[in-house]
Parts: C-alpha cells; sequence; structure tokens
C-alpha cells in the first residue's frame, strides 16, 4: 500500500494576517536594506562616502592652520556634505524602490505603510550617522595630525551637532522624494529658500532653518563661536527645534506615504 501524500495545511481565509511588531518589521527591512548595501556595485560608493572627505580635507588644510579647519567644518562638511547626503540617501527612501519596481513587493507584506515608511527611515538614519560619525572622526583625527590645537574641543561638538541634524534633513529629504522624483532640484530649492534665505534673517523665523540650529549647536565650542560670532544661547530650544523639525516632517510624510498611489510607469513621469 502506498503512502498517502502529506498535504501542506491550508489557512482559513477568514483568518486575519498577523501583522507583525514595529521592531520586526524594522528588523526584516534592515535585513533587505544591509543586503542591497553589500553589493559590488555599491562598495566603491560607500569606500568614497568614508575617505574621499578626509582625504579632501588632509590636502586642503594647511599644518596648524585652525582657521582653514573651521571653515571646511562649518562652510563645506556641514553646510554641503551632510546636507547632500541626506539628499541624495533620504530622497530616495521610496522613490528608489519605484523606480526599481521593488515597492510592490513591500507593499504586499502585513505591514501598514506608514511602518514601511518609519522602518526605511531608521533604517536610512541609522547608517547614516554611523556613516557620518566616522567622517566627523576622521575630520578629527585630519585636525589632530595637522596640528590644530583645539581638535579635542571640536570633536564633541561636531559629533551632537551631527546627531540631531541628520535626522531632520533626512526626514525632509524623504518627502521630497515622496513629492517628486525630482527631488534633487527640490532639495536645492528648499536649500536656497529655507537654509540660506530664511536661515540668515535675524528673526524668529530663522527657527525653520536646520542650518541655523546647527550653527548655534556649534557655537558650543570656543574655537567656532570665535571665529564666527556665532552665539550658543539657545542651545536646548534648538535641540527641541531640530526634534520638532524632524517629526513634523515624518508626519507628514507618513501621511503622505499612506494616502498616496504610487504605480510605477504612471509615478515616474511625475
Amino acid at each position: 500500500m502506498n503512502p498517502e501524500p502529506a498535504t501542506l495545511p491550508v489557512r482559513d481565509a477568514s483568518e486575519p494576517k498577523r501583522c507583525p511588531g514595529f521592531a520586526a518589521s524594522v528588523g526584516a527591512l534592515w535585513t533587505l536594506f544591509w543586503g542591497a548595501l553589500c553589493t559590488g556595485r555599491r562598495v566603491p560608493w560607500l569606500l568614497a562616502l568614508l575617505f574621499l572627505q578626509p582625504v579632501f580635507a588632509w590636502f586642503s588644510i594647511p599644518d596648524q592652520r585652525e582657521g582653514a579647519l573651521l571653515e571646511w567644518t562649518a562652510n563645506l562638511y556641514l553646510g554641503l556634505m551632510i546636507p547632500i547626503y541626506c539628499l541624495m540617501t533620504g530622497g530616495g527612501l521610496i522613490r528608489d524602490e519605484t523606480q526599481a519596481g521593488t515597492l510592490g513587493y513591500l507593499l504586499t507584506r502585513p505591514v501598514s505603510r506608514a511602518r514601511i515608511f518609519l522602518g526605511k527611515y531608521l533604517c536610512q538614519l541609522f547608517w547614516g550617522e554611523i556613516i557620518l560619525g566616522a567622517n566627523s572622526l576622521f575630520l578629527v583625527v585630519v585636525a589632530y595630525v595637522r596640528g590644530v590645537e583645539s581638535w579635542l574641543s571640536i570633536a564633541p561638538v561636531l559629533l551632537l551637532t551631527q546627531l540631531f541634524v541628520v535626522p531632520a534633513f533626512l526626514a525632509i529629504s524623504a518627502l521630497l522624494g515622496l513629492i517628486s522624483r525630482r527631488y534633487v532640484v527640490l532639495g536645492v530649492v528648499y536649500g536656497f529658500l529655507v537654509e540660506v534665505g530664511i536661515g540668515q534673517i535675524p528673526t524668529n523665523i530663522n527657527v525653520l532653518s536646520v542650518s541655523r540650529h546647527a550653527r548655534t549647536l556649534m557655537a558650543n565650542s570656543t574655537a567656532f563661536a570665535d571665529r564666527f560670532g556665532w552665539e550658543a544661547e539657545g542651545t536646548l530650544w534648538s535641540v527641541a527645534s531640530l526634534l520638532i523639525i524632524t517629526a513634523v516632517f515624518l508626519v507628514l510624510g507618513t501621511i503622505w506615504f499612506t494616502l498616496r498611489e504610487f504605480s510605477g510607469p504612471e509615478e515616474e513621469k511625475k
């Protein structure tokens, strides 16, 4: 007598799908994120992120020239490199999935759109803080080797500023990426209008600028305060403002991603 073939259990259609917890969702998204990150074509990009900025700083900052280091850190690194990094990575948070045709796979999982958006944001934030934190430390090493005496006072302030500035820029960029596939153009317009324009206005409206709060945090280093005339007064308010900006743009991004349909070919035309 031949044994009866094994049959797989059939799930009752009326049984609700099990939705994993938020931590499990983030873990699954991190596995996908890390797998995509470690592909061969991205290795040169990762190496460039880690070493190009310190190498350029090494050749651009003369020995014992504190002023050159401060100008590089404030204007080029904090004012340009970090915002651009956040724009390129945050803007593509969902947009890259849409253009690669993989967003549908994520949306079929038993996870809400809000969790997908926030989970991908946290994965990108965690990785961004690691990459930019390493860059900040490399920059401090360059300052030490070049004989800049204030390197020890610069290090903690730079890392603290990055810790709060990156989440805000990343949240803003994530929303811009949801609004249009031309998020780089939107980011440049936003940068000129808000960060450069409004951020320089000496009134309370400059509270909308992330760069303005970055300057306040950096002023806790006497080297930056003396060099640029920045004031550290209102540091706690700047930290709170950066957290509020991050939360507001995350809420707006979550709502936008939840309510808007992202259909491949039609979406790429927008």
